[in-house]
């Protein structure tokens, strides 16, 4: 049996949904288009049931590093600054 990923994928500092689905490429065309414009993502990789799901929020800009912290304690997905180049 192989392991299903569902990938959430958002805008605008969190704000705006994008996409949500298993299709790999589908994730990866959205994820690009929102790197050219967005300083990176703030990403979470959870096992939940049979599922891995596999967040992503772009920012703007780089959130600071209370915004990361908070987050990072506050909700259960291991979370990750990944930049995009955009800066």
């Amino acid at each position: 049996m192989s392991e299903t990923v569902v990938f959430l994928v958002y805008a605008d500092d969190g704000a705006a949904f994008v996409y949500a689905g298993e299709d790999v490429t589908a994730c990866e065309r959205h994820c690009a288009a929102l790197a050219a414009t967005h300083a990176g993502a703030i990403v979470g990789r959870r096992q939940v049931g049979p599922e891995r799901w596999v967040v992503r929020a772009y920012f703007v800009e780089p959130p600071p590093d209370e915004v990361l912290h908070g987050r990072r304690h506050g909700f259960p997905y291991g979370l990750t600054w990944e930049p995009s180049g955009a800066e």
